[in-house]
């Protein structure tokens, strides 16, 4: 079986294997929100952790986006987003590193959506 050329099927990603990196903010038994991103400090070290992806030869990538402090009341405000979204177009920008986020609404979008 021929693997280039003109019939050579697309990659969705950039490598076989993906990342991801745990999301949930589920509200537990005493009724007490669990916020995996920060417990795993993922919020803090971001950019860190794309980087290590990248030289495990991982290039495509799953997060999250908290939606109980974006949506407050109904006005959404994605500040607490916005750090891990620019570690990732840092990290995606300078080395081909493709980023899908799930916004714990249950809807998983590429990030290239966020792109103008």
């Amino acid at each position: 079986m021929k693997t280039d050329g003109p019939n050579r099927s697309a990659r969705l990603f950039p490598s076989f294997f993906l990342g991801g990196f745990e999301c949930s903010t589920a509200i537990n038994f005493d009724r007490v929100r669990i916020d995996e991103i920060a417990l795993t400090g993922h919020d803090r070290h971001a950019r860190g952790d794309y980087n290590r992806l990248r030289r495990a030869g991982i290039f495509g990538a799953r997060d999250g986006v908290r939606w109980d402090l974006v949506d407050q009341k109904g006005i959404l405000d994605f500040h607490s987003a916005l750090p891990l979204i620019e570690a990732a177009f840092g990290v995606t920008y300078r080395h081909t590193l493709a980023e899908i986020v799930r916004l714990n609404t249950g809807v998983v979008m590429p990030a290239n959506v966020f792109r103008s």
